[in-house]
């Protein structure tokens, strides 16, 4: 009797199953040696910043510089001024008491 593939060390594709955990190969990516490089865990930091600082944050060859640290994510914390539900995303408007900023969801 067959089990799906899960006795006698068979693979899933032995019987016709699929592997949800199994991911496919992405088409997008013409090279299997291409990596995204990672930044070393010492690098990764939350960095919280103000509105202000966020716009003024400077990017030189594609890299966030916010008061000359390159953070690996930010923290904001402000107030929601509005709110506009749309189809595919909600638009927010944030104030922080140093400026204004409009996220999408």
């Amino acid at each position: 009797m067959s089990y799906g593939g899960y006795e006698f060390n068979a693979t899933n594709n032995d019987y016709g199953g699929t592997d949800p955990m199994q991911t496919s190969p992405n088409p997008a990516s013409s090279s299997k040696d291409e990596k995204k490089v990672r930044k070393p865990t010492s690098d990764q930091f939350l960095l919280p910043c103000t509105i202000k600082q966020c716009l003024r944050a400077s990017s030189p060859d594609g890299q966030l510089l916010i008061d000359g640290q390159d953070p690996h994510q930010i923290k904001l914390i402000a107030c929601v001024k509005s709110k506009e539900e749309g189809e595919t995303a909600n638009t927010y408007e944030l104030e922080d008491g140093t400026g204004l900023i409009e996220v999408k969801e």
